[in-house]
């Protein structure tokens, strides 16, 4: 009887969950930041570029969000003649998000400090409204390589968690 009962709840969760409307996301590539690094690597660029897929992957995981291709992303952003990641102004950013028909944009960068530091940030941008709804920054120590397997399902779940009404930010 427990049983059952346990089954009757996770399908209807799971119908819950299918029922709320996805919200259509464009992910830039993430942006590397050599302004602080005391060295770099050859590699480094192709570091953060598969970071970026890592990044869409973890994202296109979540069920609240439908991950817009990231060659139309492309496509649009050269048809704004921006070169990949450079469109990083706001205004750019909500332009290429009107076209995409997105609901959120996000953009981040990895700064990287030395071979065992990297500051991993990202935004979590409103198309309709223009606001800002989330910002994550951390820092990461280990080989810059691990911001592929550590960092990108940590921003993933950071940046893509909704507020949550049942727990105020203060007790007043």
């Amino acid at each position: 009887m427990v049983i059952l009962i346990f089954f009757a709840v996770m399908i209807s969760q799971l119908a819950f969950a299918q029922e709320q409307p996805q919200l259509k996301i464009a992910v830039w590539d993430l942006k590397l930041d050599l302004s602080l690094a005391n060295a770099s690597a050859p590699d480094d660029q192709e570091v953060v570029k598969r970071a970026s897929d890592r990044l869409r992957a973890e994202i296109n995981k979540k069920v609240h969000y439908a991950l817009i291709d990231p060659t139309q992303v492309d496509q649009v952003l050269e048809s704004l003649k921006v070169q990949g990641s450079g469109c990083r102004s706001y205004e750019c950013i909500l332009e290429a998000g009107r076209i995409l028909k997105a609901d959120r944009v996000l953009v981040g960068k990895i700064v990287k400090i030395s071979t065992l530091i990297s500051i991993v940030s990202a935004q979590m941008v409103d198309v309709k409204s223009g606001k800002i709804l989330k910002e994550e920054i951390f820092e990461l120590k280990g080989n810059f390589p691990d911001i592929i397997p550590w960092g990108m399902p940590a921003l993933s779940r950071r940046i893509t968690e909704e507020p949550d009404d049942r727990f105020p930010l203060s007790l007043q």
